[in-house]
């Protein structure tokens, strides 16, 4: 083979890998919240619109699993940084520790979704997702991750 072949073998090989590393990119800047609604959409969701106020707006949709409607609120943290996914699951029942040590406990299992309570004694089920590089694809497995917890879960909190 002549060195003109191999150089010519090599600069289609280069061109190729180029191309190809190009073509592979993803953005890892965050998502905007039209963004977020639009790519909730794409997924094939109904949208509830919960906050429209701009800058702070959130959305709701609703999964079914093990048998409950699981309301997802999707909002984007304001510093851009997360798309949280919340859950409410109703009253913090303060007056029985042992569900609420059972559901501390159950953050094991459920991590990195994680039980708390809220400024209003609401309990909640929460989940921070990374906004870089978000897509469908990871969107749609953090909101079936988190209603999978919620399903499986039920009899702890209920």
């Amino acid at each position: 083979m002549s060195s003109k072949n191999i150089a010519i073998g090599c600069a289609i090989l280069f061109s190729l890998f180029v191309f190809s590393a190009f073509q592979s990119q993803q953005s890892c800047n965050p998502i905007t919240r039209p963004q977020l609604r639009e790519l909730i959409s794409q997924l094939g969701y109904e949208i509830k619109n919960i906050n429209t106020t701009t800058g702070t707006e959130s959305y709701q949709i609703t999964t079914t699993r093990n048998g409950i409607d699981v309301p997802v609120l999707l909002s984007i943290s304001a510093s851009n940084g997360y798309i949280w996914l919340t859950v409410l699951l109703g009253p913090a029942k303060k007056d029985n520790p042992g569900k609420i040590l059972s559901l501390m406990e159950e953050n094991k299992k459920v991590q990195p979704c994680s039980f708390y309570i809220n400024d209003l004694d609401q309990l909640m089920i929460g989940l921070a997702v990374d906004n870089r590089g978000v897509n469908n694809t990871i969107l749609r497995s953090r909101i079936d991750f988190i209603s999978t917890h919620v399903g499986d879960s039920k009899g702890l909190w209920q």
